[in-house]
């Protein structure tokens, strides 16, 4: 328990002098009789010896309400941690160029590399990329349309799962790549979801997408450009990635590296980066795409904080009624059973 108002506690000074003015008055008044030895033997009644219960009841409530005047309070203390997070939708390309080989060998593709990069971003991998599970991350893929894959979520064992799911496009007519209507869909619904998220103990600090494609925008209603100026309205960063990588067989059944870049957007993929304030990367092997991630999760951080308040909860009334009651039952006994008569 505590008091807000511990001056009033000034107030207890006054108790010595009410106390002398009572005793000096109560001597004052007292009746004078002769010395009679034998009144030594006359015992006193209850009356008489709780005749003086009337002043320490006065004594008592006089301190009662001084604590009251004192606002004693009891306070609960509550403590709300908040994380304040960033929300990223990743945009990955999945038409059927994405599955051009990355090793020589044609033992994995780009679509392969691309989804382990993602997962290490999300979940660490143990060196260079710590993991983001402070983030609320979505999954959007895209060919010839965007499609919402993982909503926005903090839970990255459920995302993870659906992006092991990811397939390159065997639909020819599915098949394309709509850049502009799959950023315009990831921007959507970050903004959808930070509306959600106004309160609670999740805040979203910024609003980040990553987009990775091995091509040029051949679709869509929404071109790539009107898509960033959407995004830089509704303050998302994109940061775009062009994977290039790969190696081909040529017409005499030689494997050969595809030139860095080649196929790639590069110069629409910059200026979606530049619009939106992100940054545009290139990669041409997988260790280059890894790296890229790890430049990303460098720029892009979370922040936790603690807030702590207090509930308080006013203990006035209970002093100030104790207080009064006892100043009640003093003058009932002073006026009735302990009346003292001149």
């Amino acid at each position: 328990m505590s008091f807000q108002s511990p001056q009033a506690f000034l107030l207890l000074l006054l108790l010595p002098l009410v106390f002398f003015y009572r005793r000096a008055g109560g001597l004052s008044r007292g009746t004078e009789f002769a010395y009679l030895p034998s009144f030594r033997h006359v015992h006193s009644s209850l009356r008489e010896k709780l005749s003086a219960l009337p002043h320490y009841l006065n004594l008592l409530a006089f301190i009662l309400l001084i604590m009251a005047l004192a606002r004693p309070v009891e306070g609960f203390e509550t403590i709300r941690e908040v994380t304040r997070g960033i929300a990223i939708n990743m945009v990955l390309d999945r038409s059927s160029s994405m599955g051009t080989p990355v090793k020589a060998d044609g033992s994995r593709n780009r679509l392969d590399a691309v989804k382990d990069a993602f997962i290490s971003f999300v979940s660490g991998n143990g060196s260079d990329l710590p993991g983001r599970p402070d983030d609320m991350i979505g999954l959007i893929t895209f060919g010839r349309f965007g499609e919402t894959l993982a909503p926005l979520t903090l839970s990255h064992k459920t995302l993870l799962d659906f992006t092991e799911t990811i397939q390159l496009i065997d639909n020819r007519d599915e098949d394309g790549t709509s850049i502009g209507d799959a950023l315009s869909l990831a921007a959507a619904r970050l903004v959808e979801t930070e509306k959600k998220n106004r309160s609670g103990e999740y805040e979203i600090e910024s609003k980040a997408i990553i987009l990775l494609t091995d091509g040029q925008n051949n679709g869509g209603q929404i071109s790539p450009l009107d898509a960033a100026y959407l995004a830089k309205q509704w303050n998302i960063k994109i940061y775009t990635i062009g994977f290039g990588a790969g190696y081909y067989r040529n017409a005499f059944g030689l494997v050969r590296k595809i030139p860095d870049g080649y196929g790639v957007d590069q110069q629409t993929l910059s200026q979606i980066a530049e619009i939106t304030g992100g940054q545009y990367f290139t990669a041409d092997s997988e260790e280059a795409l890894m790296n890229i991630y790890g430049e990303i999760d460098k720029m892009e951080k979370t922040s936790h904080e603690t807030f702590s308040y207090k509930n308080y909860k006013e203990r006035f009334m209970a002093f100030a009624a104790a207080g009064w009651f006892l100043l009640i039952l003093s003058f009932l006994l002073s006026a009735t059973w302990l009346r003292r008569i001149p």
